[in-house]
């Protein structure tokens, strides 16, 4: 059976949400630094005045921002390059690539820099 999966909005995750969502969170990701290492590859001996140089780091760009906008389509915020939180009622998963499942902050024992959660819809009380 096919799983469906709410997009376009802030969610509170709950943990079976998490695990079902990291292969796609994954493979997103997977995609755009692909994409990513093949124009660092193109572009790695171009000088920065050469106009492909230009076309590539907008490209670049571009690609950062359709990652984000993809991935914040489905309830996560990125807060950094390949980096991202997913709210709970408890605390907050935080994924990075590479790291296979995000792990999980307790709101009492969360040690994230407020700036990383800046404009996040949810906070510890603490923070408010």
């Amino acid at each position: 059976m096919a799983m469906i999966i709410p997009i376009d909005g802030k969610r509170i995750f709950t943990d079976s949400d998490v695990r079902d969502i990291v292969p796609i969170i994954q493979r997103i990701t997977d995609h755009a630094v692909n994409q990513l290492s093949s124009m660092l590859d193109e572009s790695q001996y171009l000088s920065e005045s050469d106009p492909v140089y230009q076309r590539i780091l907008s490209e670049k760009v571009d690609l950062v921002d359709s990652w984000v906008d993809k991935v914040s389509r489905l309830g996560c915020e990125a807060k950094g390059l390949w980096r991202l939180l997913l709210p709970t009622e408890k605390g907050y998963y935080i994924w990075q690539l590479d790291d296979g499942m995000p792990e999980f902050c307790e709101f009492k024992n969360c040690d994230i820099p407020e700036y990383i959660l800046d404009d996040f819809a949810i906070k510890p009380e603490s923070m408010r």
